[in-house]
């Protein structure tokens, strides 16, 4: 729209292939030992009732559900975030997790969340790809209180942001994940 307007655009101090040479120069250990402790041990797979057999291969179909919220309910939510000090992202990713806990029996749940990766201020206006996957993982357990979970959520978030900088697929091949071509490493629900 600058340009449009006549305007001039500010000039980029780095380019994308700086950041790359950048990024693959960080010391990624503190974010590595993080992660790898986040998945040590069993690794659930989320078995939800579904009306047809699970394909061999995944497929990718899949489908989305599209509703708006009434303006009262997200005003609610607002609320309730500012009262506890949480995101409506964090307030809807615990329930997203308790539901999931409900259809599946589990109280291991894990969720993929994409993130930005615009973790540098010089990345902000900057063209290219930098877009991660967070693997978010909770246990809403049938004796937790809802405000104690949330809470445990929203320290979960807070130190995945912390280290997004950990590729995703590192993360899969570093903890040794068994690839199950019917399935998405790790969760099967984005």
């Amino acid at each position: 729209s600058k340009l449009y307007n006549g305007e001039t655009l500010e000039k980029l101090r780095v380019q994308y292939k700086d950041y790359s040479e950048w990024h693959r120069g960080i010391d990624m250990s503190n974010h590595k030992k993080y992660w790898i402790d986040e998945f040590k041990g069993d690794i659930p797979v989320l078995n939800l009732i579904t009306d047809f057999k699970r394909p061999q291969i995944q497929s990718y179909k899949g489908s989305s559900i599209k509703r708006k919220i009434d303006m009262r309910i997200k005003q609610q939510i607002e609320k309730f975030c500012q009262q506890t000090g949480t995101t409506d992202y964090m307030v809807l990713l615990s329930a997203m997790m308790i539901l999931f806990s409900k259809y599946s029996h589990q109280e291991d749940i894990i969720i993929g969340s994409p993130v930005s990766g615009r973790t540098h201020h010089d990345t902000e206006n900057m063209l290219g790809m930098f877009v991660n996957t967070l693997v978010m993982r909770g246990q809403p357990s049938a004796d937790k209180v809802y405000k104690d979970f949330l809470n445990e959520i929203k320290e979960k978030c807070l130190k995945a942001y912390e280290h997004q900088e950990y590729p995703f697929e590192e993360l899969v091949e570093e903890i040794g994940y068994n690839r199950d071509t019917s399935r998405n490493p790790l969760f099967d629900v984005m």
